[in-house]
């Protein structure tokens, strides 16, 4: 624990040297980014602390609002710029704006450690948020197909064993649905790969617009994709799969100079008609999507 502002001065000064310096400037950042919820929860612990009617009712909101923001925006600027910090000596610009927050930060010696004691605080919650959006932000990739934006086949197996216990346990049935564009080869050896991405995202776009907020849309891998369907029955995944087949037909892929019509094969699979368990899902599901390309291909 800091005791006094010039341990804290002698702190960020020895930082300069550290490796932990690149730190300071990630918390000043945040600080900087987030000057509204961190003037809202300074504000909230000094009202907070406030016993009386009287007091409450004299408290100068606007003012201390403007000192608040003053204040977060000089901490950020104190954790780079050393000279920044002489603005929280007495009669400099922070120590003055300090002293309109008398209430939780005091006066004198007593009420600038008040103040670094705060500062630590902020800066401490400003890093702990850095490091928990990181680590959401890289459990988001590790669920996510880079091309496409869908979730990706791992994260279905996640969510298909998670959906198989709730249906073990309140008996809440589901739905796959299975996709596969049958025309991807042909665009990748006639237009190039670029344009067989393009064919993929634009799929992937499609599906998004035709299935609902509660259903889960994941790339399973090459040109396959499948959607999860929680509280459906196998004859409304149809539906789905035809609606969204039908979209692809009528939207096309713009590549210059032509347009291309998409074309996609489904297969379903539901649970408990078809199995409790998740490769006898992924089976049923794959074996209803290679009946339908063989029906095609008879056609053809």
């Amino acid at each position: 624990m800091v005791e006094d502002f010039g341990q804290m001065d002698e702190l960020l000064r020895e930082s300069d040297q550290s490796p932990s310096r690149p730190l300071f400037g990630k918390t000043s950042r945040l600080l900087d980014q987030n000057k509204l919820q961190l003037t809202k929860s300074w504000l909230g612990r000094i009202i907070s602390d406030i016993d009386d009617l009287s007091t409450l009712e004299s408290f100068p909101t606007q003012e201390s609002i403007s000192a608040s923001v003053e204040l977060v925006e000089g901490i950020a600027r104190a954790l780079e710029d050393e000279e920044a910090m002489l603005e929280f000596a007495p009669g400099g610009r922070y120590y003055e704006r300090a002293a309109i927050l008398g209430a939780s930060v005091g006066s004198g010696k007593e009420g600038m450690q008040a103040l670094v004691r705060h500062t630590l605080g902020i800066a401490a919650s400003a890093t702990e948020s850095y490091h928990d959006r990181s680590i959401t932000e890289l459990d988001r990739l590790a669920h996510t197909d880079p091309l496409t934006g869908l979730f990706n086949r791992r994260y279905l197996v996640q969510q298909l064993e998670r959906q198989i216990e709730m249906y073990k346990r309140y008996r809440h049935p589901f739905s796959l649905l299975m996709l596969d564009v049958d025309n991807l080869k042909w665009i990748n050896d006639t237009y190039g790969h670029a344009v067989g991405d393009a064919a993929l995202s634009h799929v992937a776009a499609v599906i998004r617009s035709n299935v609902r907020d509660v259903d889960l849309s994941f790339r399973f891998g090459g040109d396959e994709f499948m959607i999860l369907m929680p509280e459906s029955e196998v004859d409304v995944v149809r539906l789905v799969g035809d609606r969204i087949s039908d979209s692809l037909r009528k939207t096309k892929l713009k590549t210059d100079p032509t347009l291309i019509t998409l074309q996609v094969s489904q297969g379903s699979a539901s649970c408990p008609l078809d199995g409790l368990e998740a490769e006898e899902l992924l089976q049923q599901a794959d074996a209803s999507l290679y009946q339908m390309k063989q029906q095609r291909a008879r056609q053809a």
